[in-house]
């Protein structure tokens, strides 16, 4: 590998020798690597993966370019990077590394498909947090729209060439790039509208005598604003037919925009005829929910004349309902400001769009079961369970739930792995047979599993809305939709508003808000909630907070696979471990198999992870080389009078595809409690720091708190 002061190059595939790539066919059979001389950015060659979806069988359409070499650094970079030529129309790109602990770190190298033709130089920055040294896996693209699933007519082919890391970025090899393009829609229906886009380029800068708009191949005087970026051209006295704009942009450095911007917008000047189009009623199909305040959702559009907030009218039981509406989406909701009785509900709704064209009505009807009131004399207790993804994990941990004095349940998302009807079969029989048994309410978290066919249709059908809210006892408990593309506003975009009506409404001590996806990922797997919607959830709690210090918050996430909590602002956040065989981080950094209870009384909020483990054993902290294996537990050990040992509790777990053994120690969220027989020879803390006191024999006894059936470990301790 060559070596420049500023860069490191990985690959070049000059050497011309496939024999250093492997391919993993487990989802896309119908893909294969070559090193050609068709394209190339520099050099003679290039790598090129061409594919079509024609033996895509299963799962997301991943198809994997995986380094037999070790392209690896010892000093940390600061990005990855390599040239593409896009095709237009190819997949997600993205890499895995693997660092100094051998944990894998997934990066993003697109935020979305490949949408230019030609090379373009990408790069994605690199967590300094990560430990050292760091090398390149493999690269990867990805395509998620699983109607292309099975078609071989979808083909195309991308080339890779010069990979490398950054140390120093200083060399702009990147051109603008835009954002923000309106209007995004492509059907106008009047004779006028401007066009506006955002350039920026985060190095040199655009400049600004560089951009160039066509309005239908001729040049046009357009207006920029270099301090936001924005360009706008005003059409006028427009006739049906097609208008194409183009817009290209060079930054100071040379570089072209690449894409640039090519939009075809038809304009339709004709009368607008058409009734305005509903979609996503939710809740709906007779299908039973655990909240007396259900929030009815719907998304409904007009694309002539549109809508008008005013012209929804939405009536649940007869009785007319505010809606809240965003035009720009389409999704709209409203719910009752008082609670609805058990049973049956019918929902109304008519739609006006501008023109005059009314919707509806449309009827649906659906059914009312809130969970019993807790007893107030007592602790609320309240089992989160995490991803499952399988009947028999989801099977696993409903057994072991239920083992708690509970009415409510809370489910974090991912109940199923490919969303099939056969998948929500199984799963609707396993709650059949578990929860009604224990006339138990389970409240369910949409998941990005539940939309892995691009939509939320069988889920609804299932389980009702993915937003809704309900008080039980002193809490408030909200659920927000986080199931596409890891953001709370591509679900719904009325989510935050919705939320923050709530809080404005609540009344209640305690707050729990569940959502699938994390605002964050500390491992570096790309499991984080989209960072504009992760800052203004944060935002929201925060500012409550600020101004609501008496009451509790609490925020729940599903996706990660990895019991972890933190605090930011007086709210805690806590990611509820795994309920899957799958994982995405190493066991010892979490990956736990096990279900959360939450305990809600009068000091409020407090959370505690359940591990399914069979077995206990308790371990001193670099005891020996045997540690966390079954040979060594429940020796004897030997402290020095006046001396400590910090000890270690082991949990063994082997069911089902689960089998591995984890230090439970270091999670504060894991309850485990450390006692001693005779604390005049041996004292030991609650974390299990022990302390030497007199000559003697004690023993120390590890127990994880209610847990049944009893789970606990001895260890005899000899003080000399």
């Amino acid at each position: 590998m060559d070596k420049h002061p500023s860069r490191l190059l990985l690959d070049d595939f000059e050497h011309d020798d496939l024999t250093k790539y492997e391919t993993n066919h487990h989802f896309v059979g119908s893909y294969a690597l070559s090193i050609t001389e068709e394209q190339m950015r520099t050099g003679r060659k290039s790598l090129k993966l061409s594919y079509h979806y024609g033996e895509w069988t299963s799962g997301n359409g991943a198809m994997y370019i995986q380094f037999k070499d070790s392209l690896q650094t010892e000093i940390m970079p600061g990005k990855l990077a390599l040239w593409v030529y896009g095709d237009g129309k190819s997949p997600w790109l993205r890499a895995t590394l693997l660092d100094g602990e051998g944990s894998r770190k997934t990066v993003n190298l697109t935020e979305g498909n490949i949408d230019w033709i030609g090379w373009k130089y990408v790069d994605v920055d690199i967590d300094k947090c990560w430990k050292l040294p760091l090398t390149l896996e493999k690269i990867y693209a990805v395509e998620t729209d699983k109607t292309l699933q099975r078609n071989p007519d979808i083909q195309g082919a991308i080339f890779l060439d010069l990979i490398q890391f950054v140390y120093k970025n200083d060399v702009d090899l990147k051109g603008p790039e835009f954002m923000d393009v309106f209007p995004k829609e492509s059907i106008i229906s009047n004779d006028s509208f401007t066009f506006s886009a955002r350039v920026f380029d985060e190095m040199s800068g655009v400049d600004g005598d560089s951009i160039r708009v066509k309005v239908n191949g001729q040049v046009v005087e357009h207006s920029y604003s270099s301090g936001t970026g924005l360009i706008q051209y005003q059409l006028n006295d427009l006739c049906e037919g097609a208008v194409e704009i183009e817009v290209v942009a060079f930054d100071q450095a040379g570089n072209v925009s690449q894409p640039s911007i090519t939009k075809t917008y038809s304009i339709d000047l004709s009368p607008d005829l058409e009734k305005p189009l509903l979609s996503n009623l939710t809740p709906s199909h007779q299908v039973v929910i655990h909240t007396d305040t259900p929030r009815i959702t719907f998304n409904v559009i007009d694309e002539k004349s549109g809508i008008d907030v005013k012209d929804i009218k939405l009536r649940l039981d007869g009785k007319i309902l505010d809606v809240a509406y965003d035009e720009d989406t389409g999704w709209c909701y409203g719910y009752p400001q008082e609670p609805l009785f058990a049973g049956e509900h019918r929902v109304h709704i008519t739609v006006t769009d501008r023109a005059g064209n009314q919707l509806g009505p449309i009827e649906e009807c659906f059914f009312t079961k809130a969970p019993q009131e807790p007893n107030a004399a007592q602790s609320t207790i309240i089992p989160v369970i995490p991803d499952t993804h399988s009947p028999d994990y989801l099977k696993l941990l409903l057994e072991n739930v239920a083992k708690e004095p509970a009415d409510l349940v809370i489910h974090m998302g991912d109940l199923v792995d490919e969303a099939t009807q056969a998948e929500f079969q199984e799963v609707k029989d396993v709650l059949t047979d578990q929860t009604d048994q224990n006339n138990r309410a389970l409240l369910t978290v949409a998941g990005n599993h539940e939309s892995f066919q691009g939509n939320l249709d069988l889920y609804q059908a299932h389980f009702g809305a993915p937003t809704y809210h309900l008080e039980y006892g002193d809490s408030l408990i909200v659920v927000l939709n986080s199931s596409f593309e890891q953001s709370i506003s591509v679900s719904d975009s009325t989510q935050c508003r919705y939320l923050e009506k709530l809080l404005q409404e609540n009344k209640q001590k305690n707050i729990i808000i569940a959502t699938h996806v994390p605002v964050q990922d500390s491992f570096g797997t790309s499991h984080q909630m989209v960072e504009t919607d992760a800052k203004q959830l944060e935002k929201l709690l925060s500012d409550y907070k600020q101004n609501n210090q008496d009451v509790s918050i609490t925020v729940l996430f599903g996706h990660l696979h990895v019991l972890q909590s933190w605090k930011r602002d007086g709210v805690t956040y806590i990611i509820n471990g795994n309920g899957a065989s799958k994982g995405y981080v190493a066991h010892e950094k979490g990956n736990i198999l096990g279900y959360g209870v939450l305990e809600i009384g009068r000091a409020g909020v407090k959370y505690n992870f359940k591990p399914l483990v069979e077995k206990l054993f308790i371990q001193p902290e670099n005891g020996d080389d045997l540690i966390g294996m079954e040979a060594s537990s429940d020796r004897d050990w030997e402290i020095s009078r006046g001396f400590t040992q910090q000890f270690h509790v082991f949990g063994r777990v082997n069911v089902l595809k689960s089998n591995y053994t984890v230090d439970l120690t270091p999670y504060d969220l894991i309850n485990i409690q450390w006692e001693t027989s005779d604390d005049r020879i041996l004292s030991i803390s609650p974390s299990g720091l022990a302390s030497a006191k007199k000559t003697g024999t004690a023993t120390v006894t590890a127990t994880l708190v209610d847990v049944q059936p009893s789970k606990k470990s001895k260890i005899t301790i000899g003080v000399t």
